[in-house]
């Protein structure tokens, strides 16, 4: 009773377990920073109706992956600026995504929806936004 079969279904049922937890806590922590992220815009003072220049972060392990994610991002008609970065152990692209938008907090929940499903098809992570305080 309880042979290597049932230990590898167990291992198997742990391992997915935490995959699972784990992309639960990236979905959720992504609307939340971007509930701080307006949050901190409305107390400096900025009118979220208005337009900002917004910012969205990308990292891209390889060159392919970069060049994918910057295609895609041009085709949102966003101005890309790619920078590689030379680390320890290895290199890597960051890549930024410029746009003009307001920061309404369903434009940016849409923005965030578009661009994760962007960095998930070109094998890029998506990293965040910010924006410069605009009264």
């Amino acid at each position: 009773m309880g042979g290597p079969g049932v230990m590898k279904w167990a291992l198997a049922a742990m391992v997915l377990a935490l995959v699972m937890v784990r992309e639960w806590r990236r979905r959720r922590r992504g609307p939340r920073q971007d509930s701080l992220a307006l949050d901190e815009l409305a107390e400096a003072g900025s009118d979220l109706d208005a337009e900002h220049r917004m910012e969205f972060f990308f990292f891209a392990k390889d060159e392919a992956g970069m060049t994918d994610l910057a295609a895609g991002l041009r085709r949102l008609s966003m101005v890309v600026h790619v920078n590689r970065v030379e680390a320890s152990k290895a290199a890597y692209w960051s890549v930024k995504g410029v746009t003009v938008m307001a920061p309404k907090p369903d434009a940016v929940a849409r923005m965030r929806s578009t661009l994760e499903a962007l960095a998930r098809r070109t094998r890029t992570t998506f990293d965040g936004w910010g924006a410069e305080a605009k009264p």
